[in-house]
């Protein structure tokens, strides 16, 4: 995020794309730390 806050005001549409990147990369990590504690949760449990 210091690349957006570096750039806002010479590049405005560079520090968008950077805050964009940022926020999906967020976004995926959490996704993909909810998958794997849902796995960890599940794991040796009996199915129902």
């Amino acid at each position: 995020m210091g690349v957006a806050r570096r750039t806002i005001s010479a590049d405005p549409e560079r520090a968008r794309l950077a805050l964009r990147t940022g926020e999906d990369t967020v976004r995926q990590a959490m996704t993909e730390m909810r998958h794997l504690l849902e796995v960890l949760r599940t794991d040796g449990e009996p199915k129902s």
